[in-house]
């Protein structure tokens, strides 16, 4: 969404968690529009929401994802400033995708045709190959709308600010720490199973969606990244705990500018205002915004948490006097129905660590057999 009045092009791309889609962004839109962005803008991630793909690879190609969309923007809009707001995956994604390391594979100059060819020699070599361990699969490339190869690093020199909520700081680990968590519950999960069937695991995700698991990991990406970055995290978070953010901005860039706000609350918690105040400073400071050409919301909602609750399509104003519209809409304050429209409900973040769970007993039954 864009707010035209601003001449401007400073932009918030947000980047949703997993088992969710572009809409996580749709509650902070009048927040965003009020602060004088230019637009707000939103994607679906392979395997995500409408987009098309059979696997999402938390993180690993959806950094490459994000490059298509900034480098799009950049096409489309002159003198461009982002901040990247990411939510667990789409957080972990960002930090991924500003570093150095993802600057060097971009640099490697394939076409996307080049690319694709890889990619289906790779699948059809797996295929003959079932029994061994395939080499790490082809990155994909950015977009390239002009022919050519679009510099990789112009994308990066836009990226003004990463504002990252609840990010991991390495999937191996965080799998390790549900199985941990598992066995704080009275689960029988020996270490030496455990190893071997994380090992089992990530080949069979390598053979199937082509990407490796053990590089999924932000932490190894953080001390090559130059771009200034607000954490924010739960205190009460029991999926991704909050010293995975903690050990990010530990190891983050010598010299780059990070905060960490841990405030009350779980994964899938409402954050609280000052966390919003705390974005809002932090934008001010890296975008060029224009109070001026703010959207116009009224004084109660922009003063209330309301303003996260309610998108600008339910206003409409005549004569500088706004009228809310379905206002029962917004008065909600079940967290569970906030939860859902998170995409990451408590009775999904249990299914995803139950699976782990019956992966590791599994390969267990295996070994036994």
């Amino acid at each position: 969404m864009f707010n035209n009045k601003n001449n401007r092009r400073t932009m918030v791309l947000y980047l949703h968690g997993n088992a969710s889609a572009r809409v996580e962004v749709v509650p902070h839109l009048s927040f965003l529009l009020s602060l004088g962005i230019f637009g707000v803008c939103s994607m679906d991630f392979t395997g995500s929401g409408l987009s098309d793909g059979d696997y999402v690879s938390l993180g690993y190609y959806e950094r490459y994802d994000l490059e298509c969309v900034l480098q799009y923007l950049q096409t489309r809009y002159p003198n461009l400033e982002i901040v990247l707001w990411g939510r667990s995956m789409g957080a972990s994604t960002a930090l991924m995708h500003a570093s150095e390391k993802t600057r060097n594979i971009l640099s490697m100059n394939q076409t996307v045709e080049q690319i694709q060819k890889e990619q289906l020699l790779h699948i059809a070599t797996n295929d003959d190959n079932t029994e061994e361990e395939s080499e790490e699969p082809p990155t994909t490339q950015s977009l390239d709308r002009g022919g050519g190869v679009v510099d990789p690093d112009s994308s990066n020199v836009i990226l003004k600010g990463l504002i990252l909520d609840s990010p991991f700081a390495s999937l191996i680990q965080l799998c390790e720490e549900l199985v941990e968590k598992a066995r704080a519950q009275g689960a029988i999960l020996p270490s030496l199973l455990i190893s071997v069937a994380l090992t089992l695991i990530s080949r069979s995700i390598h053979n199937q969606a082509h990407f490796p698991l053990r590089e999924i990991s932000p932490i190894d990406h953080v001390s090559s990244s130059s771009t200034p970055a607000l954490f924010i995290v739960g205190a009460d978070d029991n999926f991704i705990p909050p010293h995975h953010s903690e050990d990010l901005v530990e190891r983050y860039r010598r010299g780059v500018s990070t905060n960490l706000f841990m405030v009350p609350g779980g994964h899938n918690d409402v954050r609280p205002p000052v966390v919003m105040e705390a974005i809002h400073q932090f934008l001010q400071v890296r975008l060029s915004l224009s109070s001026s050409d703010a959207l116009k919301v009224p004084d109660y909602l922009a003063k209330s948490n309301l303003i996260h609750r309610l998108p600008p399509w339910k206003f409409t104003s005549f004569k500088g006097v706004f009228t809310e519209l379905e206002r029962s809409s917004i008065m909600r304050n079940n967290t569970e129905e906030v939860q859902e429209e998170l995409g990451m409900t408590q009775e999904r973040q249990d299914d995803i660590q139950n699976k782990l769970h019956l992966l590791s007993m599994g390969q267990e039954q295996q070994q036994a057999d």
